[in-house]
């Protein structure tokens, strides 16, 4: 059992996902970003984690919580860019 801490969520989700469990990862990831909204990397890679698994109408609102923590950085308007592409 993990601790109510976001980060600790936030990191185990990676190695689920490097083990290529992804659907765990999903999960924990949602845990750590209700457990810890501000975890940027959380919303960035739950959105990956989710287009892994060809579900671009969920990655949508990740990357859109990703670029409202980080507004100017690159990477997110490009990841939000991306997946909005995906549904046209």
């Amino acid at each position: 059992m993990l601790p109510d801490n976001g980060f600790v969520h936030y990191r185990y989700a990676d190695a689920l996902l490097r083990a290529g469990r992804v659907p765990e990862a999903i999960d924990s990831y949602r845990t750590a970003v209700k457990l810890q909204p501000e975890l940027y990397e959380a919303w960035t890679n739950l959105g990956g984690a989710l287009l892994m698994l060809e579900r671009p109408g969920e990655a949508l609102p990740a990357y859109e919580a990703a670029l409202g923590l980080q507004p100017n950085n690159p990477q997110a308007r490009e990841n939000l860019d991306y997946t909005r592409s995906l549904l046209r």
